[in-house]
């Protein structure tokens, strides 16, 4: 009787403890920054990261580890959050260093000018939710919320309940199913250009240090402790930014620190020039975060400075850091698009994407009949270069994959399943759409599970570039039959703006 009671009582607290935890993942917040690092951070195999890299936005926008690979074969992970003082840096320190032993730790140095006790709780929550439990997580929950908080926030699950109305087949995943995750690293890139920023005169900022704010100091003296204490170098790094004046002090004081413990400090907003930084071109918004340009910039300079300073060995080629290289391989196809609003010749565009694997291309062919005899030519040549042209064009959709060509359907308004990934289905079809002109225009329908976005068909060509490896619609062109004299577009001519 007694052995029954305890198997029903075990089983009822399996079932609970399972279906507790389903529910926590469904439910969880999905923040990128923070959260979604710090999962990503857990699947690295034991003792591979050797530059880790903590701090705020700044760490994972400005440091591209695909870069570090790529050019001297370091494997290094950003475990970055967003606004994330020190006290997060150091509780994530102390949870990294759980499962890894880096050769060098690099400290992003933007919040030395932190000069407030807490952050907000929705800070607090991107910095520490992420974190596996265990008497870290907690106590870095302790550190991040004030006392008065502690009911609210200690406990995630109170905080869930805002989400029941946002739920959707991704969150029943991992990472949203995009397998870009698989292999991640930790960084943010943009390809965004932002161009209202001004390069501030350092030189002619004061050079009197400013007091740092209490706690702030505390950490960064805890950190730096912290990388004596396991023999590892801790580089504060602050990246180059639109500093204002008061925040250099801020800085100074923490070099000063820095030096106090034998540890180095690089204040790239020093170094615009060595890092070859053009405010111009190499921002991506007005918070001075750096785009892709940037970025690279940036971590080339820290990467050339690692190279010189320590011995930290090239893993290229071996198996058991494969994910860097599939990362590096993935960062540079996710940013394929960067070159593509460049070409505006279809033959040249075909081209480009034919350099890669994994992307569809659905042409919608609208008004064939007006087309000239130059232009169908020309919509051949473009035809055969993405995977061979039909005996017969006419009006309808055509489709494209990895250099052939798999969908053929002159009929309007089609339906087409044109893939099913790890969490949706997507259908492409057309359809009628009235304006208040009166007037109605054929559309691209891309549904996925119910959810519809639609794209305008040009008089003329429609092309809808897909990358099937990241879920995502690369890029919407145009060649319009009446007037081809710049090739694609990039904004429909018949769309009535407002």
């Amino acid at each position: 009787m007694m052995k029954k009671k305890i198997l029903k009582i075990t089983a009822f607290l399996l079932v609970f403890a399972l279906t507790f935890g389903l529910l926590s993942h469904i439910l969880s917040f999905k923040y990128y920054d923070g959260m979604r690092i710090s999962k990503t951070f857990y699947r690295q195999e034991k003792n591979t990261i050797d530059v880790l890299i903590v701090g705020s936005s700044h760490a994972y926008s400005h440091f591209y580890p695909s870069v570090l690979w790529e050019e001297y074969g370091y494997s290094a992970f950003v475990l970055g959050g967003s606004i994330q003082p020190f006290w997060n840096s150091y509780h994530y320190l102390v949870e990294a260093l759980k499962t890894q032993k880096p050769k060098v730790i690099i400290l992003e140095g933007y919040r030395l000018a932190e000069a407030k006790d807490y952050t907000t709780p929705y800070y607090g929550i991107k910095n520490t939710y992420g974190l596996n439990w265990s008497l870290n997580k907690v106590q870095a929950m302790l550190t991040s919320f004030e006392k008065e908080d502690w009911s609210d926030y200690l406990y995630p699950f109170n905080n869930y309940h805002s989400r029941y109305g946002e739920i959707n087949a991704a969150d029943f995943t991992n990472d949203f199913g995009c397998v870009y995750y698989d292999n991640y690293k930790g960084d943010l890139c943009s390809t965004v250009v932002y161009k209202e920023l001004t390069r501030p005169d350092v030189n002619a900022m004061s050079k009197e240090p400013r007091q740092l704010g209490a706690r702030t100091e505390e950490y960064y003296r805890k950190i730096l402790n912290f990388g004596i204490e396991n023999q590892i170098p801790v580089i504060t790094y602050i990246t180059p930014y639109e500093m204002p004046a008061y925040e250099y002090g801020y800085f100074l004081t923490g070099q000063k620190i820095a030096e106090e413990y034998g540890m180095p400090f690089i204040n790239g907003n020093e170094l615009y020039d060595e890092i070859g930084i053009d405010f111009s071109q190499d921002y991506a918004d007005q918070y001075s975060h750096l785009n892709r340009s940037g970025a690279i910039k940036s971590t080339r300079y820290i990467g050339k400075y690692l190279s010189e300073h320590y011995d930290i060995p090239d893993h290229r080629g071996d198996e058991k850091y494969e994910s860097w290289q599939i990362n590096a391989e993935q960062f540079d196809r996710f940013h394929i698009k960067d070159g593509l609003p460049q070409i505006s010749d279809p033959k040249d565009y075909a081209e480009k994407l034919m350099e890669e694997k994994n992307y569809s291309v659905f042409v919608a062919v609208n008004q064939w009949d007006i087309a000239s005899d130059k232009q169908k030519q020309a919509v051949h040549s473009f035809f055969d270069v993405l995977g061979g042209c039909p005996q017969t064009v006419t009006d309808g959709f055509y489709a494209f994959k990895n250099g052939e060509l798999t969908l053929e359907d002159g009929q309007q308004g089609a339906e087409h399943l044109i893939r099913r990934d790890r969490t949706t289905d997507i259908r492409l079809r057309q359809k009628e759409m009235e304006f208040s002109l009166a007037e109605t225009t054929p559309y691209y329908c891309i549904e996925t599970n119910g959810s519809e976005e639609s794209y305008a068909i040009a008089q003329g060509l429609t092309i809808l570039v897909y990358d099937d490896l990241f879920d995502r619609v690369v890029e919407i062109l145009y060649w319009d039959f009446f007037d081809d004299s710049q090739g694609f577009l990039r904004e429909n001519p018949y769309i009535p703006k407002n």
